[in-house]
């Protein structure tokens, strides 16, 4: 009798674990709408989801930035770290185009910047007058960014 109801209680304990276990997988799920809809990006559901909205502004500019073409890539507002990675990101996603970096790691690089036939800025539309003293014109908008053309010289 006594093996028995050892036994029985060493299985409520590894069933009570389990069921923690269970719970805690439960909850690194996706809300369940979000299960059910395709992602966007390949990042929606990892822990880079923070630069889905560049992936996306990048796929887009694919179509504008010709194949040839020198471009750099900028956050809006300024942040030398993360125009590194999206210097990274527009590398991969912008094939056939040559990608300056705006920034290396903690400093800007405004000798490569200056440099970039097209401009790429992620993030919220900047001031009406962005762009005026470096002669861009707007090519293509939307909520995630924006894409600049340098005039020629």
């Amino acid at each position: 009798m006594k093996d028995r109801s050892r036994a029985s209680s060493g299985r409520a304990i590894l069933l009570g674990g389990a069921a923690v276990l269970l719970a805690m997988a439960a909850a690194r799920l996706p809300h369940p709408a979000d299960l059910l809809r395709r992602p966007a990006t390949p990042l929606d559901r990892t822990d880079s989801r923070n630069a889905a909205p560049a992936y996306l502004l990048l796929s887009r500019a694919a179509r504008v930035v010709p194949a040839g073409a020198v471009a750099t890539i900028r956050a809006q507002p300024r942040n030398a770290m993360d125009e590194t990675m999206l210097h990274f990101l527009a590398v991969a996603l912008l094939p056939g185009r040559r990608v300056l970096p705006a920034a290396a790691w903690s400093a800007f690089t405004p000798e490569y910047e200056a440099q970039a036939e097209y401009i790429l800025v992620v993030g919220p539309h900047p001031p009406p007058e962005y762009g005026a003293a470096e002669r861009l014109s707007l090519l293509y908008s939307d909520p995630r960014g924006t894409v600049w053309k340098r005039a020629s010289p």
